[in-house]
């Protein structure tokens, strides 16, 4: 018998995707009080288990070589830039885009542009609502520009994913690594529809978080989380701030990366388990990829530069499209330099994951069986420590007694000092 997808913390992204695909509606995807969406499974509903759901689920293991020559065409390249025709730095030409979005407005910009050409009916974007992650397809430039920003929780966007076969037209989806992996998996069993999809969108991902790292961020600056009214991450020109509106109608705005929240996010602390095994930082799986251009030429850029990795034909051509049009502005970057401004995950998911992986197994959690681990690098002995320090962090800051202790801790003051090292 077919069985369903495992429910596991190190196995489960929370991408969604299995409720969507489920044929009886017997997954939801209850929030548990720390901000995770981890599926739940009705056995008397799922009765004989058809295993489709099993089928999508990326933490259920990924043949990245299978899967990336079905989607390139071309043998599975275990280097961190993945298959890669073309890769840019660029920014959307509209001023206003660029300054209200994370950095530089390419992804809303391409997207408003694709939808004002007819090349796609609808554009799948995520909302922040509160505190709450809201996944919904588009169809106008406006509604792509209310998504811009970021969103650094845990998000099920793939739960959407039901909507496609019968949407009357194609989608564009914006997505993490992880949601593309699921998406990829189910467009290649049949699940959805490969015409209903026009174009991916991947953002390069280090890792989420749960809601309590933004909770305790609030404490520390003596903000009640419970009176939080709105909440705006990143925009406001480049690299943005974190805008908080109370219920009392005060406003307090943190220019980003604020110190407090970047010492929990570097130390690990309220990470998801199956974070720290993703081995996708760029979203290899994409059409075009798009992140921070954190290089030091676009360091005293104040309105917001992307990075861009084009992958595809489908990828090329929506943004050759655009440049022609005025919607954006591109020009050429090294590849290579991609990589670099993007060192810290590609080394955590990349380079010195297998370390990751080897400190998993002898906390003896279980690990997404995934191919084509052989071709990553062995990772060095230091990279041991560094995996066991990531591992401890994310699974104690779990724990009320160990993060009242941390709460005492001037980490942001440790990060000010190694700042100033650099």
């Amino acid at each position: 018998m077919a069985e369903h997808v495992r429910v596991e913390p190190t196995l489960c992204s929370q991408c969604g995707a299995c409720a969507a695909v489920c044929p009886k509606g017997a997954i939801t995807l209850p929030r548990d009080p720390a901000g995770n969406y981890y599926p739940h499974v009705d056995e008397q509903t799922c009765g004989t288990a058809c295993g489709v759901c099993a089928s999508v689920c990326a933490g259920n293991g990924t043949d990245w070589p299978s899967l990336h020559e079905w989607r390139f065409g071309a043998p599975y390249m275990p280097a961190p830039i993945g298959h890669c025709l073309a890769a840019y730095s660029g920014w959307a030409l509209d001023e206003n885009v660029r300054k209200a979005s994370a950095s530089g407005g390419l992804i809303t910009a391409l997207l408003g542009h694709m939808l004002q050409t007819k090349q796609i009916d609808a554009a799948c974007v995520t909302v922040l609502d509160r505190f709450e992650p809201a996944t919904k397809l588009v169809t106008t430039p406006e509604q792509v520009a209310e998504a811009a920003g970021s969103i650094y929780f845990s998000n099920p966007a793939l739960n959407i994913a039901r909507q496609f076969n019968d949407f009357p037209g194609r989608v564009a989806f914006v997505g993490l690594p992880c949601h593309i992996a699921s998406l990829n998996k189910a467009i290649r069993c049949g699940v959805v529809r490969k015409d209903k999809i026009a174009l991916i969108a991947g953002i390069f991902c280090g890792r989420t978080a749960t809601l309590e790292l933004m909770r305790s961020f609030l404490r520390r600056k003596h903000l009640n989380p419970d009176q939080v009214r709105q909440m705006r991450l990143r925009g406001n020109g480049w690299p943005g701030t974190f805008r908080f509106t109370m219920q009392d109608g005060s406003v307090h705005e943190f220019v980003y990366p604020p110190p407090e929240y970047m010492a929990m996010w570097k130390f690990y602390q309220h990470t998801p388990p199956y974070c720290l095994l993703c081995s996708d930082p760029l979203a290899a799986l994409a059409d075009v990829s798009f992140g921070d251009a954190w290089l030091p030429e676009f360091r005293e850029d104040r309105l917001g530069t992307s990075a861009v990795i084009v992958r595809t034909g489908a990828g090329a051509e929506a943004l050759s499209r655009a440049q022609a049009d005025g919607a954006v502005q591109l020009a050429p970057i090294d590849p290579a330099a991609i990589v670099k401004s993007q060192r810290q995950q590609v080394f955590s998911k990349q380079t010195n994951q297998r370390n990751v992986r080897r400190i998993a197994k002898l906390l003896r959690r279980p690990l997404p069986e995934d191919n084509g681990i052989q071709q990553w690098p062995k990772g060095k002995a230091a990279g041991t420590a560094y995996a066991a320090f990531q591992w401890a962090n994310c699974l104690l800051s779990r724990r009320p007694a160990w993060r009242w202790l941390l709460s005492l801790l001037p980490l942001e003051m440790l990060i000010k000092v190694l700042r100033r090292k650099k």
